[in-house]
């Protein structure tokens, strides 16, 4: 997870792509009592994470940010190239 400050600097660095659109995702199994929100942002930002599992479209298990990619354009970032 992430630090602190690492939190206070990820809200600064998000705040201008944020919808302002909210929801909720489906409760775990294993932690029904955790809270899984989440907010929108505009696709302009791009990130390479690690993963361990995709399931239809959605990341799951042991989803790890590993750094900022400035040198992609979010248009060539697709669930596809990750199955591939």
């Amino acid at each position: 997870g992430f630090k602190a400050k690492e939190k206070r600097e990820l809200l600064e660095l998000l705040e201008p792509y944020r919808t302002h659109e909210r929801g909720s995702g489906e409760a775990s199994r294993w932690k029904p009592e955790e809270e899984l929100m989440w907010e929108g942002l505009r696709p302009e930002l791009v990130c390479e994470i690690a993963f361990d599992h995709i399931t239809g479209d959605r990341i799951r298990h042991g989803t790890k940010l590993l750094r900022w990619r400035e040198d992609k354009d979010p248009r060539e970032c697709t669930m596809e190239q990750l199955r591939g």
